[in-house]
């Protein structure tokens, strides 16, 4: 709409997003080989050897995940804009607007979608014992100003800027998005590898059978490895801002353009094992951060931002 020396903007998108995850990239097992099992753990840095760990079925990890279900991930996208380009004299225009996006924590249509509370140490499954976010809040301070500008300074130079703000659609595929590849809905199994067991883990071992699951006992004590998405999952955006100079040179018919440009993450998604076995003594198990808590949770991969 035109209205004067103002042109207005506006506007709304909507994206309903179906995510099918057909299957697991560790269906067959995963077996890594350092040299953990041949070294000299009081001269680790310069012996042992990788090829001779493969050769005695020593792995150093040993894993495996796969799916009982079939899921249907959920996601939906909803921003409105709003923009006016004012043309103040004939040598300034400023461009000022404002969006709001809202993006809401991805749901299984099914409920096949569990995480765990750090607090009480319970297993959270949707439709059970939580809801259909499983405890993941709503983010909805996602506001995002827009400005921009354009003077003409002289006759051939031109001074241009803008900042905004770009929110990006919440979750990744190793976080918010793998809320099923976990019990009950997909096995993960990693072997507790102790380079000073005397029946340490081996390939010809083989891999445990698919478990046999009690979901009341899953609850109150869950077991294996997890992905673990906070209730306060934030979304990510982008700062981004420039200025520039333009000056044009009529006699050689030519343009210049100096910039500086500026792009800021923010918020953005990371994942990390917050239960990997402190240094020291002991067995992996007790040097854990989760072993009070989560006394038989192995790997615990927490989605933040």
């Amino acid at each position: 709409k035109v209205s004067g020396a103002h042109t207005i903007k506006f506007g709304t998108s909507i994206v309903r997003r179906q995510i099918i995850d057909f299957q697991t990239n560790q269906g067959d097992g995963l077996f890594n080989f350092d040299p953990t099992f041949t070294s000299n753990p009081n001269n680790a840095g310069t012996t042992g050897d990788s090829m001779a760990s493969f050769l005695l079925g020593t792995a150093s990890g040993i894993s495996q995940d796969f799916l009982l279900v079939w899921p249907g991930i959920r996601t939906m996208e909803i921003g409105s804009f709003l923009q006016d380009d004012w043309k103040v004299t004939s040598h300034l225009t400023l461009n000022l607007g404002l969006r709001y996006d809202y993006t809401p924590p991805s749901v299984e249509v099914h409920n096949q979608w569990a995480n765990v509370n750090l607090i009480t140490g319970k297993l959270l499954l949707a439709g059970v014992n939580a809801d259909r976010q499983v405890g993941v809040q709503n983010d909805g301070n996602n506001w995002a100003p827009r400005f921009g500008f354009a003077y003409q300074a002289r006759s051939h130079t031109v001074v241009r800027g803008g900042f905004g703000i770009f929110y990006n659609t919440q979750g990744n595929g190793s976080a918010l998005f793998r809320l099923h590849r976990q019990l009950p809905f997909g096995p993960s199994y990693s072997a507790t590898v102790d380079q000073f067991s005397a029946t340490p883990a081996r390939v010809q071992d083989g891999l445990p059978p698919i478990p046999r699951i009690d979901t009341q006992t899953l609850i109150n004590n869950p077991s294996g490895n997890f992905n673990i998405v906070p209730p306060n999952y934030k979304t990510g955006y982008a700062e981004q801002g420039n200025f520039g100079i333009e000056q044009e040179i009529p006699a050689w018919e030519l343009v210049l353009k100096a910039a500086y440009v500026v792009n800021l993450g923010r918020q953005v998604d990371s994942n990390f094992n917050i239960n990997t076995p402190d240094p020291g003594p002991g067995t992996p198990a007790s040097r854990r951060p989760l072993r009070n808590i989560l006394p038989n949770v192995v790997n615990a991969t927490y989605g933040d931002t």
